[in-house]
């Protein structure tokens, strides 16, 4: 079975996403990760993780919030992880939440940097699954 990679590309353009939702048409996967980049060029960066199992798909405990010393760092959150409903399940999430100075965004450098982006990419992660990858060409 494979899975599908989605990839957007904001034409070249940066923005500050402070909503992701994401709208799934059957179950929602096992676990997924987000992944962000600034610039064309950049590396692909953790943005979210999501799994019932955070520590073995991931190695990282699962997490609501991070500290304040370190706010743009990715966590795994064990929510949105259940496959329940089987068709027409959400994920919508705020991108500062759990972010202690998201209340104080205009004034944190760090979480304005965390939330600028021109890439994002959805990864789907199964067990049975080998991903395969198509860019987004189309926002609607």
């Amino acid at each position: 079975m494979s899975v599908v990679v989605l990839s957007l590309s904001l034409k070249g353009k940066t923005f500050e996403i402070t909503y992701v939702r994401l709208k799934f048409h059957s179950s929602r996967p096992e676990s997924f990760a987000i992944y962000r980049r600034t610039t064309e060029s950049a590396d692909w960066t953790p943005y979210q993780f999501y799994s019932s199992s955070c520590r073995a798909t991931y190695g990282m405990p699962a997490e609501r919030t991070v500290s304040p010393d370190d706010e743009s760092r990715a966590i795994c959150r064990d929510d949105f992880s259940d496959i329940s409903p089987l068709s027409g399940a959400s994920v919508a999430f705020s991108t500062l939440e759990g972010r202690p100075s998201a209340y104080d965004f205009d004034h944190s450098a760090v979480l304005q940097v965390r939330l600028t982006r021109c890439h994002c990419m959805f990864v789907p992660v199964s067990s049975q699954s080998t991903p395969v990858s198509y860019p987004i060409t189309t926002v609607l």
